[in-house]
Parts: structure tokens; C-alpha cells; sequence
């Protein structure tokens, strides 16, 4: 679901470059640079990056000053920050789609990290999860994908048989490992039951991890007996690792939208707290978290220590 800097090469040299991978709209450096050169696409070519470009809002409350702009796009007089339409360009490499029911599943009508009413579905007025993107900006994925086709894909139109297309597709789509060199199959009969695809792809989505009934990973009892060969050994450790993930209880203080919504500060908690959504462990609440890291850190070097959290 994604492609590397070497396929991509492989790509342009068996087609010249006419492949819709190197359209200038997005697989390009910039669409003002002549595009039948290899370094007008150097960008997707050697480091597999595309060209995602946005427009800055109109009522911004900040400026973005170029102080180095290496493909041009950016200071271009047609896509620049100066055009006619004000546009900052940025290059990543397209993520993996895969096990996207765990990000649009059923979402609370209200988002407690944000306390606002979630966004909803133009199409059903439900309250979506807002957590497939990292800035919320699409709703669902088949509004995501009209966004995608019409600027990625520099189309005029497009249907609603495609775009359903397009999301059944992706919906039918599961990862997961399923072999480790330490611990040998992770999908074999008995195996812990959030482990492998099958998995991914059958359990229901939306159901928030807790710390007493209904933990994130479920259970790694199967791998808890140990043994003398490493194998079994290694998947002992492992299931301890869960244990801590689940039990080992820390002190969370001054951390955005934990601590400032009214929980408590200082507030313990466990790495379940946050990463909370049952078979993936992201956050199943929208929003972000500030200064987790250091906090957890510093309570763990306490933990440690003897030093006590309240002598900070």
C-alpha cells in the first residue's frame, strides 16, 4: 500500500517517466519544473517522497518565512507562498492503509480531550472519531478520498461509485506481524488473540482497552508458562511486558488534556490510559497530549529511586 525510492526508479526508467506516479501535481519537485528530467522528480526518485501542498488559510494567526527552499516551490510566483493562491508545499512519503476500521469505527458525540462535539459525517451526521488524520481535516475516508482524487489525482470529477470503490478497498485491507526471529509464529493456534491479521480483521473496532476487564492486547496468558528453550522463553517476557503496559501504575502531571480536564494533577495512571484503543493501542479519544514523555520519564526514574513524586 505504499512503495519504495528503488520501485519508484524502476518505475521511471520502464516507463520514461510517463507513469501517473510522476504527474506534476504531486510527483513532481514542483509543477513549474520541466518535467521529462529526472531531477525535477528528485525528491520522489531518491527519497520516495511526494508533494503534498497546502493552501494557508486566509485568516492564519502565523506567517511562514522561507529560509531555505531547495526544489524552488515554495518561492515559485505560480505555487508559492507569494501565487495568487498562497501555498506552502511539503514532501512525505504516503503512509500504509491498512486496518482503517480501528480509526473510523463508532466515536463519542463528544471529545473529552477537546470538550467540544466531535465533527460528524456530511453524509449521515454521526460523530466521527477525527483520529485518521493527524490534523482531523477529513471527516471520513470517502471525503477523503473526493479530496485526494480531485487534488492528488488533478482530476475535474469524479463519482460516487468510484469514491465507494476507493473506501471498500481500502476497508478490506489488514496488517499485522505475524512472524518474529525471537518468537517464532505469532498467528498459530493458541497464539495471544490480538496477534496476526485474521485477527486485525475480525475483532470489533471502537472498544476502549481498560485496566481490570477488558484490557488493550487481551490476554498473553497462553504465553505466560515460560519454558527452557529461548523461544518460550522470549514470549514469557513478553507477556510481562503486556503486564506492565496494562498494570505498571505511574504519576501523570501537568500533561495536556490529561491533567487539564479536570481528572486530577497530579492523576496515576498506566500506558493503557492513553494508548487505549483495544488491538492497536493508539488514543481512542481526538486530540493531542502535551508533555507526556517527560512526565512519564521522570516518574519513572522516581520509581526507581525511591525518589518520591510529591518531593518534586
Amino acid at each position: 500500500m505504499t512503495f519504495s525510492a528503488d520501485a519508484a526508479r524502476e518505475l521511471w526508467k520502464r516507463t520514461s517517466g510517463k507513469d501517473p506516479l510522476f504527474a506534476a501535481v504531486d510527483g513532481s519537485n514542483c509543477p513549474s519544473l520541466p518535467q521529462d528530467q529526472e531531477k525535477s522528480h528528485s525528491l520522489l526518485l531518491q527519497r520516495g517522497l511526494i508533494r503534498v501542498f497546502l493552501p494557508v488559510p486566509k485568516n492564519a494567526e502565523f506567517t511562514i518565512n522561507v529560509v531555505s527552499d531547495p526544489t524552488g516551490c515554495n518561492t515559485s510566483p505560480a505555487y508559492g507562498l507569494n501565487s495568487a493562491t498562497p501555498t506552502v508545499s511539503v514532501y512525505r512519503r504516503p503512509r500504509m492503509a491498512a486496518n482503517l476500521k480501528y480509526v473510523t469505527g463508532p466515536a463519542p458525540r463528544i471529545v473529552l480531550k477537546l470538550g467540544a462535539l466531535a465533527d460528524t459525517d456530511p453524509a449521515t451526521g454521526r460523530p466521527v472519531g477525527m483520529n485518521f488524520m493527524a490534523d482531523a481535516r477529513e471527516a471520513t475516508l470517502l471525503t477523503q478520498a473526493r479530496s485526494a482524487v480531485m487534488g492528488h489525482g488533478d482530476a475535474q470529477s469524479v463519482t460516487d461509485e468510484q469514491l465507494q470503490k476507493i473506501v471498500e478497498f481500502e476497508n478490506q485491507v489488514y496488517v499485522a506481524q505475524i512472524f518474529d526471529r525471537s518468537a517464532g509464529s505469532l498467528a498459530e493456534p493458541g497464539a495471544p488473540a490480538t496477534l496476526g491479521p485474521a485477527s486485525m480483521a475480525s475483532h470489533r473496532p471502537g472498544v476502549l482497552g481498560d485496566n481490570d476487564y477488558d484490557s488493550v492486547f487481551l490476554s498473553f496468558e497462553p504465553w505466560k508458562k515460560g519454558g527452557d528453550n529461548p523461544q518460550d522463553q522470549f514470549r514469557a517476557s513478553v507477556a510481562r511486558g503486556a503486564d506492565i503496559f496494562m498494570f505498571r501504575q505511574f504519576w501523570l502531571r501537568d500533561v495536556t488534556h490529561i491533567n487539564s480536564i479536570g481528572l486530577g494533577n497530579p492523576l496515576k495512571r498506566t500506558c493503557a490510559t492513553c494508548h487505549n484503543h483495544q488491538m492497536t493501542g493508539q488514543d481512542l479519544s481526538a486530540g493531542f497530549v502535551g508533555g507526556i514523555a517527560g512526565t512519564i520519564t521522570a516518574e519513572l526514574v522516581k520509581s526507581q529511586t525511591g525518589w518520591p513524586w510529591w518531593a518534586a
